[in-house]
């Protein structure tokens, strides 16, 4: 039998089935050439090595592909080309099941907005995350990873199209082909005889049985069942439904026995008509019709999306959604114009959660987060979320221009603005904001600059800011006409503009006309007092125009201009006294009322702590081992502060205890504003050869392990909400070890890392870390817990003053109750008598 030859394309993780597929037409006497790519490789992109292939090539599109950067890349310009060469079939993707260890399949689809969605957000968040990485690497190949960055850019913002032209491409899933007997590949081939003799030796094909195999076995994968249906081209497709190629009134005939609801129906149909208009379907060979849809999927209710263990429950329409984001948009507005920026952020905040799909949110969002939080990075992460789906937004370019400004990130706002630009010529601001840039960045951009001032003053007539600046680009190329008809023409807009006139001045004076230089002097001096300096009243002769050469109406304005830097002044002086009594107010956070959560209450630093925070209004959740101790702390708390307490009898070294006891607070309670992890211990002092195991254990899990399982159980929930502090209480320890203090030190050394690392994984989603290290500390029972209940041993204290734990407290209040914007990242705290772990003046008690 002749041998025909074709090429085969795939992920690799797809292997199986490609095989498979082989092994099915070989009895049709066809070879293939596999080509496939690792996933994430820096090895060739799939596509690009199929641009040197001659022939007919089959691609086989799985959910692996799809999420490959190796196989995307460049994906959507090579579908975009000749595509009567090629049959896209596609099949389902590989996964392991991080829980059982096994190899599952996973469907293919992207038959609707939805699921083109979801592929979307995929790479977005893989763009971001990546982006992000670069900020923490050091030592690494800057061009290499920038081109491996760009490579992540362009497929997150093409895979949309990419998927978009693919379903309205003749695609055809492999299990349909099984069952039709590769009738669809046979007219892709064109070879109607091969096609016989398959028929003749093979039947009937059934589609393969779906199998699970324990990773690396050599069973074959399940290629059927999900994969996506795709419908006809849409010149057959007269009235179909999205994905099932029949019409409504068939329906009612299918082998469903199901009539879908006109809304369900036209829901879909609505879906198929947001793909582009213009994009071509894959070509049929000469005179062939479409291949007729094999079997049509089963339809969930209307509304209804299937969830896990066999519940559904209903999901809003598209026009339910819009209508909601719009009366969210709306809002938005109402709160931003009452100025009530909290409010706002709030609702966007939850906005962006719930419908993560709508891309118009992102807009206003990341205005409220530069107002509300200055986290500038993760506003402009929103405004480039929304650029991959809208590129022509043109107030969100504008927005990450400004930004990056703010930034003083001069080349990424200079592409922001002309890449603005570029969709909107007539966006004066965007011209003068550009034109800024420019003048701001290398030299040699001064004419370039200066046209953009000029476009700006064309489109915005009434524009003193491009007006003055153009004088300036005027006055510095010589041309003293065009200076000083656009310094007149700012003052015209704006005639207090604080440096037009004095502008003027210098370009009279250089130009000798000393009368018009004193006159635009005098001017200058009345809307900017600071002009006013021996240096230029000597440059300009004001002493002597003062003592006879004034006018009835330049006195006048001097004298109105005192009055109103007088009142100024005042103004001054009262918002001075508001900001400091502003400040004040927020020296006093934490806020009474906000949640306080401290491990190891019972005692020591612990207990001194639940005390202070009670004393300024806060609300209380109190973990420890002993429960007679706790209920204790909190009647004294509740007696003498009428503090709202809760406590929790806990042990720290569990993390699923820890992770239950979180999970079971009420509602009310949930919202944790501030986590101070204090639980800790020493035991033993011993040289290392002589340490004991259980000591060595119980401190690691308590003072490592412990911090980290309630952070885990807690911090989640402060980077949801983009708010929280988390404060670890560590040990000079951590800094200066000390003999026979080995593992103590190293786990306090563990908490000062901790501390660290964890700031720099939660700074960016607005969340404070610090920590408090104390050297000796009084009142509490950690000299009597590392000797065992040994009291004669724990009198290490006697002969010095070292800290009390108020005194940790108050440090530890300190940092809590800073401004947001200020995060105290570390404290060490000492006796005055304590210098060093081993330093101690141990002469007395210096009260």
């Amino acid at each position: 039998m002749e041998q025909k030859h074709l090429t085969l394309a795939y992920c690799s993780d797809n292997q199986a089935t490609a095989q498979l597929f082989e092994q099915q037409l070989q009895a049709a006497g066809y070879h293939f050439s596999h080509l496939s790519c690792q996933k994430d490789t820096t090895e060739s992109p799939l596509f690009e090595c199929l641009r040197s292939v001659d022939g007919k090539v089959v691609i086989l599109i799985s959910d692996n592909l799809l999420k490959s950067t190796s196989c995307l890349a460049g994906a959507l310009q090579f579908f975009q080309g000749d595509t009567t060469r090629i049959l896209p079939v596609v099949i389902e993707g590989t996964a392991v099941n991080e829980t059982t260890g096994l190899v599952e399949t996973v469907p293919t689809h992207f038959e609707r907005v939805s699921d083109i969605i979801q592929y979307i957000n995929y790479w977005q968040d893989r763009y971001l995350d990546i982006r992000r990485q670069k900020r923490h690497l050091e030592g690494i190949d800057e061009d290499g990873f920038n081109a491996h960055l760009q490579v992540m850019r362009d497929i997150s913002s093409e895979v949309g199209e990419l998927l978009r032209l693919l379903r309205s491409a003749d695609c055809i899933s492999l299990e349909e082909l099984q069952v039709t007997n590769f009738e669809r590949f046979f007219r892709f081939t064109g070879d109607a005889d091969a096609e016989r003799e398959f028929r003749i030796e093979m039947p009937a094909s059934p589609a393969m049985p779906s199998v699970v195999v324990e990773p690396g076995a050599d069973a074959a994968l399940d290629t059927a069942g999900a994969a996506a249906h795709t419908p006809p081209p849409p010149e057959l497709a007269g009235e179909m439904i999205s994905g099932h190629g029949l019409s409504v009134g068939e329906l009612e005939e299918s082998k469903l026995g199901e009539e879908i609801p006109e809304a369900d129906a036209e829901k879909l149909e609505d879906e198929w008509s947001q793909a582009p208009q213009d994009l071509e379907p894959f070509s049929n060979l000469p005179g062939e019709e479409p291949p007729a849809p094999f079997e049509l999927p089963e339809t969930p209710d209307a509304g209804v999306e299937p969830v896990h263990e066999g519940k559904s429950k209903p999901q809003p329409n598209a026009e339910e959604v819009q209508a909601e984001v719009s009366r969210i948009m709306q809002q938005s507005s109402q709160l931003a114009a009452l100025g009530k920026k909290e409010d706002n952020f709030a609702l966007l905040t939850q906005a962006i959660a719930d419908y993560p799909y709508q891309a118009e949110l992102r807009y206003p969002y990341a205005l409220a987060l530069v107002q509300n939080t200055d986290d500038l990075a993760e506003a402009s992460n929103q405004l480039e979320l929304l650029l991959l789906t809208q590129p022509g937004h043109t107030d969100a370019r504008f927005l990450l221009g400004e930004l990056a400004e703010m930034r003083q990130d001069l080349p990424t706002a200079q592409n922001a603005y002309e890449k603005l630009l570029e969709f909107d010529q007539g966006y004066a601001e965007a011209w003068f904001r550009l034109g800024s840039v420019l003048l701001s960045g290398q030299n040699g951009q001064e004419a370039r600059a200066a046209a953009c001032f000029d476009k700006a003053v064309e489109l915005n007539p009434a524009h003193a800011e491009a007006h003055y600046q153009s004088g300036l680009s005027a006055a510095d190329a010589g041309n003293d006409d065009n200076a000083e008809a656009r310094f007149r023409s700012a003052l015209e807009w704006q005639p207090d503009h604080p440096f037009a006139w004095y502008d003027l001045a210098l370009l009279y004076h250089r130009r000798g006309e000393a009368e018009r230089a004193f006159e635009a002097y005098q001017h200058s001096v009345i809307n900017n007092h600071e002009f006013k300096t021996p240096q230029n009243d000597m440059a300009f002769e004001y002493h002597r125009a003062a003592r006879g050469a004034k006018t009835a109406e330049i006195i006048e304005k001097e004298q109105s201009a005192l009055v109103e830097m007088r009142e100024n002044l005042n103004r001054l002086e009262a918002l001075l006294r508001e900001r400091e009594e502003e400040l004040q107010q927020l020296a006093a956070k934490p806020e009474a009322g906000q949640t306080v959560l401290i491990t190891g209450a019972t005692s020591g630093i612990g207990k001194a702590t639940a005390f202070v925070f009670a004393e300024n209004g806060c609300r209380l959740i109190l973990t420890g081992r002993r429960a007679e101790r706790l209920e204790a702390v909190k009647a004294q708390l509740e007696a003498e502060y009428e503090a709202q307490v809760r406590t929790i009898i806990l042990d720290v070294r569990s993390a699923e205890i820890v992770q239950q006891a979180i999970d079971g607070l009420p509602d009310e309670w949930k919202h944790i504003d501030i986590l101070v992890n204090n639980a800790g211990k020493a035991k033993g002092l011993a040289e290392i050869h002589e340490g004991r195991l259980e000591h060595w254990d119980e401190m690691i899990d308590t003072n490592v392990k412990g911090l980290l399982y309630v952070t885990k159980a807690v911090a989640p929930q402060m980077v949801a909400r983009r708010s929280g502090h988390i404060i670890n209480v560590g040990s000079t320890a951590g800094k200066d070890v000390y003999p026979k203090g080995n593992v103590y030190c190293a786990t306090k050394a563990a908490v000062d890392a901790l501390t660290r690392s964890m700031r720099q994984d939660l700074y960016t989603h607005n969340v404070r870390v610090s920590q408090v290290s104390p050297a000796h500390v009084e009142e509490t029972e950690f000299a009597l817990v590392r000797f065992d209940g040994d009291s004669d041993r724990a009198k290490i204290y006697q002969d010095f003053k070292p800290l009390s734990s108020h005194d940790v407290a108050e440090a530890i209040y300190f940092m809590a109750s800073r401004p947001p914007h200020v995060d105290v990242l570390d404290m060490v705290l000492g006796g005055v008598q304590q210098a060093a772990s081993l330093l101690i003046d141990r002469s007395g008690r210096h009260e």
